[in-house]
């Protein structure tokens, strides 16, 4: 592949160079590599488009990227910038409850033993 044939990570900006018709390599590789350079902006990228459509909460969003690579942030674009600014802002909420004991009766015993009192037999 020549140098203007050198794609560009929608994420970080960074060139790399991807062709599964030209690269024997390249053949067996996920096909998002069109747009992504590697794993890691890919995840980043599903991780930010699930936040933002509502698909994850800011708590499980910050948790995925806190395990992935953000050195290169500065190169990210506006939205990308503002959702993980958003997502790194979750804080863990806190959830008290109290311990509440609750008594199990057994309903149907009580059932039952109604039904055999007033059941009639009409068998001779």
């Amino acid at each position: 592949m020549s140098k203007k044939e050198l794609r560009t990570c929608v994420l970080c900006g960074k060139t790399y160079s991807f062709c599964p018709v030209c690269n024997p390599e390249d053949r067996l590789k996920p096909t998002w590599y069109f747009c992504w350079c590697s794993d890691n902006c890919h995840e980043i990228d599903e991780v930010a488009s699930a936040f933002e459509d509502g698909r994850m909460t800011d708590i499980e969003a910050k948790e995925k990227l806190n395990k992935l690579d953000l050195s290169r942030k500065e190169y990210f674009g506006e939205s990308y910038k503002n959702s993980i600014a958003s997502i790194m802002k979750a804080k863990a909420q806190v959830i008290k409850k109290e311990n509440k004991k609750t008594e199990v009766k057994s309903v149907k015993k009580d059932i039952v033993t109604k039904v055999e009192n007033e059941a009639e037999s009409n068998v001779e």
